[in-house]
């Protein structure tokens, strides 16, 4: 009984065997091997990215590299020396429609940057204020200084009078704040 049951088993074993290479000689046969490359290809590194970017949160790297930015960001929307003039001599039709579409898209860049940091203004005012308000505006001071002035760790603990790690800690919570104020609930959902 024994002797039957073992020969069911490889019986069994061998069929699947036998139907695995059916399936895959088939699929090889149906299918264009530079198409099966390439998806496979994109799996790997969807799969790769996934595993690379697990648990990193980019709402708060967005908010960290916005404020980063946030000086050169208001020199961009300040300039007042930002004066163009196109010059039309010798210019066909087809070149001055190209002209036009640069400049358009320069100033709807222009326009998008004074809405963002407009918006970003009344958020960080708010934050400020609520800071000052709950008697922690070291916190959000040691922000500006660390994140917006780009000042040195021992320059704000001497203003400030705090430890090595006070402006880092007080930074992330300003920004994990900030972010939740820009991206709305999509920065609580983590």
């Amino acid at each position: 009984m024994r002797k039957n049951r073992a020969k069911e088993i490889n019986a069994e074993n061998e069929a699947k065997k036998l139907v695995k290479a059916a399936i895959k000689e088939g699929i090889f046969e149906n299918v264009d091997k530079n198409v099966l490359t390439k998806l496979s290809k994109e799996v790997a590194k969807e799969a790769l990215f996934e595993l690379l970017n697990k648990g990193k949160d980019w709402r708060f790297q967005n908010t960290k590299l916005l404020m980063l930015n946030y000086t050169l960001l208001k020199q961009h929307i300040i300039n007042e020396k930002d004066e163009m003039r196109v010059i039309y001599d010798c210019m066909d039709e087809n070149d001055i429609k190209i002209e036009y579409m640069w400049l358009e898209s320069i100033i709807n860049s222009k326009g998008k940057t004074i809405q963002i940091l407009k918006y970003v203004d009344e958020q960080l005012n708010y934050i400020k204020n609520k800071y000052s308000e709950n008697k922690q505006y070291e916190k959000y001071r040691a922000f500006e200084m660390s994140i917006i002035e780009s000042k040195s760790n021992i320059e704000i603990m001497k203003e400030l009078k705090c430890g090595k790690n006070s402006p880092k800690n007080w930074s992330d919570e300003i920004i994990k704040e900030l972010s939740i104020l820009l991206w709305g609930i999509d920065a609580l959902v983590m």
